[in-house]
Order: structure tokens, then sequence, then C-alpha cells
């Protein structure tokens, strides 16, 4: 009896343990000034149209860099005019993606709009656009982009402005990946448990919707999860019990 006995919290303790790694999610940030690592932001078409902002001695806009996520920034404007089209592009393996920018109002001899399309994996996948308004001032942590509903891989994405005649100002601070962790994540790269910040109140983003094919795949396994451990759990208890009844001898 003892062998089965074994073997049957052994199967329990199994299923259990291949439910919660299959929920081994962590999310990860990449700040804007990351140089080397598994997860690094490329800006294009070169780093000369591209300044680090908290040292930028030229630029009109100055957000405050004690309000910034690791107190840095990337500063391009794109003007329709000059013949190239700033860029922000990176590689990483996940299930999700917060991308987020600081923007900026009525600053005095700047271009203080912002529109941006995102293309993940070659395609246009959302667009935000952030009119400033009268009053001076800025707004930080603005989730500019939200995916919660990619497969878990590796993706592509590349974040670009929107050629519709308009200079745009493009403040680049942080974003968020969520991916397996059982992924290697490099030291450059910081785990975080924090939730990302909702979408953005000032300015209109595009973001995609839920998969509801990866729901219902997580929720069937969820599921087929619970049934294997009742059946493992039935057939336990069964053959413990059958063995355990009293034996009757006849004369």
């Amino acid at each position: 009896m003892l062998p089965f006995r074994r073997s049957g919290q052994v199967g329990v303790y199994f299923v259990l343990f291949a439910g919660f790694a299959l929920a081994a999610l962590q999310n990860v940030t990449v700040d804007d000034g990351v140089l080397t690592g598994a997860v690094v932001p490329q800006y294009l078409p070169g780093v000369s149209v591209w300044h680090i902002g908290n040292n930028c001695t030229g630029c009109f806009v100055k957000p405050d860099p004690s309000l910034a996520y690791n107190g840095t920034w990337h500063d391009s404007t794109f003007y329709p005019t000059y013949g190239y089209t700033p860029a922000i592009e990176f590689t990483f393996t996940g299930s999700a993606l917060y991308i987020f920018f600081i923007t900026a109002n009525n600053i005095t001899g700047a271009s203080t709009f912002t529109d941006l399309d995102f293309v993940l994996d070659q395609v246009t996948v959302g667009r935000y656009t952030h009119t400033p308004s009268p009053i001076t001032g800025y707004q930080y942590n603005v989730s500019v982009y939200v995916n919660e509903s990619m497969e878990l891989g590796e993706h592509n994405m590349m974040v670009q402005p929107v050629d519709s005649g308009n200079d745009v100002l493009m403040l680049f601070d942080y974003f968020i990946y969520t991916t397996d962790a059982s992924v290697s994540v490099s030291s450059s790269a910081s785990p975080s448990s924090t939730l990302p910040p909702s979408p953005p109140t000032s300015g209109t983003a595009t973001s995609s919707s839920p998969n509801i094919g990866a729901i219902a795949g997580g929720v069937v396994g969820g599921v087929a999860a619970v049934v294997l451990v009742a059946i493992s759990l039935f057939c336990y208890w069964r053959k413990r019990a059958v063995h355990q009844q009293p034996v009757t001898h006849f004369l």
C-alpha cells in the first residue's frame, strides 16, 4: 500500500508544480539610458539626432530629472523638412509591453506636439497623440503604448513619429515588458514587481485588446490542472479506502 500512496502524492505535487511553473511571469523595466544587455533601445537613424535630455544644455525642453525614471530620458524632435526620421527600436522576449514617455505643454521656443506610431513585428499596431495645452509644465510616466495581448515570444518594436506635416517632440523615458521568469535578464534591465501605470489621461492612445484565444487557453489549462488534481486525489483516497476495509472471515 505504501508505494501507491507515495506515487499518488508525487502525481499531485507534480501537477501543482506544473500549474505554478506556467504562471512564472515577471515585469522587466528597461531605462532609456541602457547601453549593454539583452534588451537595449536603439536610437535611429543615429545618436546625432538624439540628446540625453538631462545633459542637454541647448534644449528648450527641460523636464525635472527627479521625476524621470532613473533621472534620464532621450530627447529628439522630428522636423518634416529635415530629411530624417528619429525612431526608437528594440527587440525583447515577452507577452506584454508598456512604453512610457514624458510629454510637454507650452514651452517657449519649443515644439511640444507629440504624435507617435508603434510598429510591432513590422505591423502598425497603435498611435498616441498629445496636443499641448496652453499651460506650462510636463507629464511624467505617460503610458503611450499598452499591449497585453501578444503571444509569449520574441518581438520587435519600433516607435516613430507620425509624418503629418507637424513637428513632433519625442521624450522617451523607459519601457516595461512581461516575460517568463526563466528567461535570462541582464543586469542592465531591472525586474519590477510593481504594476505599470494606467493609460494616460493627457493625450490619446490606442492599445491592443485582450487576446481571447490566449485567455481561453489559459482558462482551459487552469481547468485541466484542477481536474487532474481532483482525479489524482479521488484515485488515491478510493484506493486507500478499498485497502483499509475490514476483511470478513467465513467459518
